[in-house]
């Protein structure tokens, strides 16, 4: 189901209009060449070229070859607001599919996922209840206000809707690692120091008792890098010129499967299991 119709949900959350997250005309043409290059090649493939031809390298700390026919589930932290593409040069680079990724689709990145309908198909949209109708911003939340003004009909639903839409995110998650796929998760804000939310614990916990085993759970964090200059280095490229060399290192680490590191915890919850994942995670920094 494409991203660009809100999910129905009950009585209480109606279909999103037509309109699409984002217009074609801002699209920018790197985008777009993701987009046309992914139906041959493969969505992750295709990011993974674009950014070569930029001169943008990416280069894999880690490996994952031992888990092709595996499910994953991947988490780190959304400095940089691009993870979400780089995620998938990861999973190309490893031998896998594209990684489907839990993300606000008016989100950044969202938004350049979306610009083809097979980018739109990787998306497990959430909306975080911050957005909920009965929130009410401050004029000193202008960005916030904004984005909600531009999206009314995603941004400005009743909690208990949000709240039930959610929940159904995490089930398609789990059922897609289930399956052997890979869902990247970004369950902390801007800076690693923040707390971690419980989606990825969530997803861990819905997760069939026989998958569990073969459901490895892998760190994603690329080593620092200017995302201004990667961006400008893709617009250079859309205008002929081709930019200095940079490179991107993606770390990217099994840290076990679910039930490995849940071995010495008794019937976690969702924050049990988030809470040890993460300290999995920093451990790997």
């Amino acid at each position: 189901m494409s991203v660009f119709e809100f999910r129905q949900i009950g009585t209480e959350l109606p279909a999103a209009p037509e309109a699409t997250y984002i217009s074609p005309a801002v699209v920018p043409p790197f985008a777009r060449k993701i987009g046309s290059l992914a139906s041959e090649i493969g969505f992750a493939n295709a990011v993974t070229e674009v950014f070569a031809d930029a001169n943008i390298g990416l280069e894999v700390d880690g490996d994952l070859s031992q888990t092709v026919d595996q499910g994953l589930i991947i988490a780190g932290d959304h400095s940089q607001r691009i993870e979400p593409l780089l995620v998938q040069a990861a999973m190309s680079k490893s031998g896998r599919d594209a990684s489907r990724v839990i993300a606000m689709p008016t989100s950044f990145a969202g938004k350049l996922m979306q610009t083809t309908e097979l980018g739109r198909d990787l998306i497990i949209p959430v909306i975080p209840t911050r957005w909920a109708a009965e929130n009410k911003f401050s004029l000193n939340e202008p960005r916030r206000m904004l984005r909600r003004a531009m999206h009314p009909d995603v941004l400005n639903q009743p909690r208990a809707s949000l709240q039930r839409l959610n929940a159904e995110a995490i089930t398609e998650a789990s059922e897609y690692v289930a399956e052997g796929g890979a869902v990247t998760i970004f369950p902390t804000g801007n800076s690693i120091e923040l707390p971690w939310r419980n989606g990825v614990g969530n997803i861990v916990g819905a997760l069939p008792e026989e998958a569990r085993a073969d459901t490895q759970v892998v760190a994603f964090r690329p080593e620092p890098f200017s995302v201004k200059r990667v961006m400008s280095s893709l617009l250079l490229r859309d205008m002929g010129i081709r930019p200095k060399k940079q490179t991107i290192v993606l770390g990217i680490h099994t840290l076990g499967s679910v039930d490995e590191l849940l071995t010495d915890v008794q019937q976690p919850d969702a924050a049990q299991t988030t809470e040890l994942i993460r300290a999995h995670y920093l451990s790997q920094l």
